[in-house]
């Protein structure tokens, strides 16, 4: 089976404290969603960090699509857990920073920033600053200047714990719709199992720095139901990979 992730003998340390060493993973072309959990500590944020070219890794390579990253690339934005917003930009230029620096010109970037921040529901925020925005509104406003590039992927560290469950469902809800489309590709990470069940078509289970667990998820299609999370196999799956990242607890 075709694979658009590739991970090879990655290792990793902060100074003395080693978080990969000699990690392995592939992510083969069967969906569009990949979650990333695992325990609090053991690399999810770092690996993300790594897959988006921000840090460099000691040894070992990490390729997407089949090419090596040696660095940030507008194929692999990243959508932060703290937002990350220019706080002197309005929301429209934030969303059209990336088009600019890809020379687009400022009539076209506009219209696709429009387009998008309609699209996040958030019409009518187009020239107000950052500051004024709920969390969640600053979270679809990095989650549309990740899409307005048209990566081939959109990495994402845990875009939905800091916003309140409304918001959450949703984000969840406009994930698994842009999911429908088949492209971009998401690699979230997130600490919430039924998250992870919800939105994953794959759920890797990372244990330690050598280790990672490759589940398939069993759920509808894309976009997602909501009645889904009442169903017998989404509480069993969820069950299945909290027994499993329990199991690894020293």
């Amino acid at each position: 089976m075709a694979e658009w992730l590739r991970v090879e003998d990655l290792r990793f340390a902060y100074g003395t404290r080693r978080v990969f060493d000699g990690l392995s993973l592939f992510v083969p072309d069967d969906g569009p969603v990949t979650v990333l959990v695992g325990r609090t500590g053991v690399g999810k944020t770092t690996l993300v960090s790594l897959i988006a070219g921000l840090l460099r890794p000691e040894a070992g390579r990490i390729l997407v699509n089949g090419k090596p990253v040696s660095g940030p690339a507008p194929s692999r934005p990243v959508v932060f857990q703290n937002y990350n917003l220019f706080p002197w930009m309005s929301v429209q230029d934030n969303v059209a920073f990336g088009l600019k620096c890809q020379g687009v010109p400022t009539s076209e970037r506009y219209r696709r920033a429009r387009e998008l921040l309609a699209r996040m529901r958030l019409e009518g925020t187009e020239d107000l600053l950052p500051t004024m925005l709920s969390g969640g509104m600053k979270q679809r406003v990095g989650l549309a200047r990740a899409l307005a590039v048209e990566p081939d992927c959109v990495l994402m560290d845990e875009p939905l714990s800091a916003v309140d469950s409304a918001t959450k469902d949703a984000l969840l809800a406009e994930l698994t719709r842009l999911a429908a489309e088949g492209r971009p590709r998401f690699l979230l990470v997130t600490h919430d199992l039924a998250d992870a069940v919800f939105l994953g078509d794959r759920v890797l289970l990372l244990r330690d720095g050598t280790t990672v667990v490759s589940h398939r998820v069993e759920a509808p299609s894309h976009p997602r139901p909501p009645e889904f999370r009442y169903a017998p196999a989404f509480r069993n799956q969820i069950r299945q990979f909290r027994a499993s990242l329990e199991s690894e607890r020293p």
